[in-house]
């Protein structure tokens, strides 16, 4: 009884953790765009700076790159606590698989979204961290990713 039992509970707790992926889309005005854009392009620029400090140093731990590089991102970039974090963490995931070259970030590289960075305000509008402030911005989400509300969760 308690195999049966103990099986059971695994497989609720199985189910209860499907992820499903969203797929949305981003409608800003022209101005929200500019930000979006402006927002991109100061984030991987950080990401070189941080990947030019991690690899003249050979540092390429996340707490060791903080320490040094942390200040620098928020005051020379302009960017969210939250994103110079980020910025952080991308460039160590990057250094993970080589260290043998410098790891260089295009303007347009891509941004992993938490939910301190962006949030739904709703099934239509996403709050967005942006380099000139939180913007609410509309959005649509494909068919596939119809789901309630209150399950959205984690990193977009």
């Amino acid at each position: 009884m308690w195999e049966e039992l103990r099986h059971h509970h695994v497989l609720n707790l199985f189910i209860s953790i499907v992820l499903k992926t969203l797929q949305i889309k981003l409608l800003p005005d022209d101005e929200q765009r500019e930000a979006l854009i402006h927002t991109f392009v100061r984030f991987n620029s950080a990401c070189n700076f941080v990947s030019r400090v991690a690899f003249e140093r050979k540092l390429y731990s996340k707490f060791s790159l903080q320490k040094i590089v942390y200040i620098d991102i928020r005051e020379r970039f302009s960017l969210s606590a939250q994103l110079a974090i980020c910025v952080i963490a991308k460039v160590v995931e990057s250094y993970n698989t080589d260290r043998d070259h410098f790891h260089e970030f295009g303007d347009y590289g891509s941004i992993v979204y938490d939910q301190r960075i962006l949030s739904f305000k709703g099934m239509d509008k996403v709050s967005i961290s942006t380099v000139h402030g939180r913007m609410v911005v509309p959005v649509t989400i494909g068919k596939y990713g119809r789901i309630s509300f209150e399950r959205i969760r984690g990193p977009v």
